[in-house]
């Protein structure tokens, strides 16, 4: 799966480093994620395979879930 920072830094609320951040700190709660500040304004790409532990779907999840609330609070 491919994460769009790179797109989601031209986007409010993502736009904010701050928030592009706090949405990756999210996302590295999933083991095996490892994603670097680096990477805020690129496309970087995980295994879905990641995903496969109920407990890392749920944590990815969440993650998502606060990324789209966020966008809610914009709107």
């Amino acid at each position: 799966m491919e994460i769009y920072f790179q797109y989601l830094q031209g986007k409010p609320p993502f736009d904010s480093e701050q928030k592009r951040s706090e949405l990756m700190r999210r996302l590295n709660e999933v083991e095996g994620f490892n994603l670097t500040d680096d990477q805020l304004t690129r496309r970087p790409t995980r295994p879905l395979t990641l995903l496969k532990d109920p407990r890392a779907l749920e944590k990815f999840k969440e993650a998502i879930e606060w990324g789209l609330s966020v966008i809610r609070q914009v709107g």
